[in-house]
């Protein structure tokens, strides 16, 4: 658990430190708020100008502790997050005022970081958000430039802080965007880091280098096809099939024409993780015997790479 916690410590700082020169330019004022909005309230994070103009050398720039307090001279800790600039300000007057007659107190904000969330990793434009106004993980990343192709989209990282130790899951937001599954709220300080798709796809049969590929980003049958080491000579490439799973028993099969692939008169196809791509030899008469004789020569591949669901109850009928 230890270890845990400080590589998710080191993956937070590491991302944040991208953010570090644009923050401080985007927080040396407040966020701009509507009419009739409520005053901001500070927290832990945020810096402020403590001054005291009658005595200057009262005077100083604090950040606001983890435990939502401030330590000042002469008055020692003060509470501060939840009270707004000038709640802090009466109270301070009051503490300095037990010390000093008639004490002139100001409070400024000068940078507001507990009020941003971050996105990062496979988005088009990684940024810092205002949490002034609520925020998804869905709208965070729109907001970021939307996924990169090369983006996993089922699978964004989330960092955030519970009590004062940083801790991460992992939230489908191609199902968010997609309306199966609710929006996520995010708290300023949270961390959004969108990770690199790498796809397992096996590609067999007549090709120069049969096995599994590791594809990262958005492949089609083609692109694994040459990345196999390309067709053969004796490869007939209007028959090719393609094993996926559906959840069900057997896995789906589907025959695809890559010659007219190839030859611009057909749409390539988008592969999903741990598909197959089976090339034969010659036109394929009886193709669940085919598939069935090339599973089980390759029983141990398929067992130790994730795809199992190839060793179900028979093979469905080719679309």
């Amino acid at each position: 658990m230890r270890g845990l916690a400080l590589r998710l410590t080191l993956l937070t700082a590491s991302f944040l430190a991208g953010f570090v020169v644009q923050a401080g330019a985007q927080q040396a004022s407040p966020p701009a708020s509507s009419p009739g909005a409520s005053p901001y309230v500070l927290a832990k994070g945020d810096a402020l100008d403590i001054r005291v103009y009658n005595l200057p050398e009262l005077s100083q720039t604090v950040i606001v502790r983890p435990d939502g307090k401030l330590s000042l001279l002469l008055v020692g800790e003060v509470d501060a997050a939840g009270k707004t600039a000038a709640q802090l300000t009466e109270l301070l007057t009051a503490e300095y005022g037990k010390h000093v007659r008639t004490p002139q107190v100001a409070v400024i904000v000068r940078s507001f970081s507990s009020r941003y969330v971050y996105v990062g990793g496979e988005v088009d434009k990684p940024a810092q958000i205002s949490a002034m106004e609520p925020v998804t993980i869905a709208g965070a990343i729109i907001r970021a430039g939307g996924f990169k192709d090369t983006a996993r989209q089922d699978a964004v990282v989330l960092v955030r802080e519970e009590d004062g130790k940083p801790s991460s899951r992992e939230v489908n937001v191609a199902a968010i965007l997609a309306g199966a599954q609710p929006d996520v709220p995010l708290v300023a300080g949270d961390v959004v880091h969108v990770q690199k798709s790498f796809l397992n796809v096996f590609v067999g049969g007549e090709v120069g280098t049969p096995g599994l590929i590791t594809l990262q980003g958005r492949i089609s049958v083609l692109t694994a096809v040459v990345r196999a080491g390309g067709a053969k000579n004796t490869a007939r490439l209007d028959s090719v099939l393609l094993l996926r799973d559906t959840g069900s028993p057997a896995p789906a099969v589907e025959k695809i024409d890559l010659a007219s692939i190839m030859a611009g008169r057909k749409q390539d196809v988008a592969l999903k993780p741990f598909d197959v791509v089976l090339i034969p030899k010659t036109r394929v008469a009886k193709v669940n015997q085919f598939i069935d004789q090339y599973i089980r020569q390759n029983i141990p591949v398929f067992i130790n790479a994730g795809f199992s669901y190839l060793l179900g109850q028979g093979i469905s009928t080719p679309r």
